[in-house]
């Protein structure tokens, strides 16, 4: 595709989402802007606390949560359009009242959260990021576990499934090195840890195709 073209397309399903009430931000920029991120606040300080699912994908497990848990606001931070697009028709068809969508990179999303308004964050089949040198882009690298330590509620949880070995086995050890602010538990080959959740789409293959799901649930606790 040539310069040209470039500049003349754009991703039809961006306009899509900007016409829906329940997308409170778009990034129309590479990074957000001081404007962009002053609005952003003032929008979720509508409510006092949030359940947070970072990369929602199609919004499958984001949804079945809301519709479960109607006192709970959930928030989606997806950066693919048509991910979002389909989020918010899910949403609307079933008719779910207290989701909103995040259409922006997660670096930016986080700093528009007050610090102690996530009750639950979800990390739910992250891309791995295998190469040593890809580490620091991992959604539980020591730098965001932190970052997320400072946004959780007291006894804050987070939610954490992967069927990928090496990211289970390489987030154990970080969270290891910080054992003075998160206590956690594991499951290897997860099917049901006692506690109501629902499937992502990716979940729902991985478990058709046999492979193994290792899950962890993770709790903030103050510093010792």
């Amino acid at each position: 595709m040539n310069s040209e073209n470039t500049a003349r397309w754009q991703n039809p399903y961006k306009e899509l989402i900007l016409e829906d009430s329940n997308l409170i931000f778009a990034s129309n920029n590479q990074s957000i802007t001081d404007g962009e991120l002053n609005s952003l606040r003032e929008r979720l300080s509508e409510h006092r606390l949030f359940h947070l699912e970072i990369g929602s994908g199609n919004g499958t497990h984001l949804i079945a949560q809301a519709l479960a848990n109607p006192e709970i606001h959930y928030i989606g931070i997806e950066k693919r359009f048509k991910r979002v697009y389909k989020t918010l028709q899910k949403a609307e068809i079933a008719g779910c009242k207290n989701i909103n969508m995040l259409q922006t990179n997660l670096d930016d999303a986080l700093v528009s959260f007050s610090p102690a308004t996530i009750a639950h964050l979800y990390i739910l089949f992250p891309d791995p990021w295998p190469k040593a040198r890809w580490h620091k882009n991992r959604l539980t690298h020591e730098s965001r576990l932190r970052k997320y330590w400072q946004l959780l509620t007291y006894d804050g949880v987070i939610t954490f499934r992967t069927d990928n070995e090496q990211l289970f086995f390489d987030t154990l050890a970080t969270l290891e090195k910080l054992s003075n602010i998160y206590i956690f538990s594991y499951q290897i080959d997860h099917h049901n840890d006692g506690v109501v959740d629902f499937d992502t789409d990716f979940e729902r293959m991985f478990k058709e195709k046999g492979y193994k799901i290792f899950s962890m649930r993770v709790k903030k606790i103050s510093p010792q």
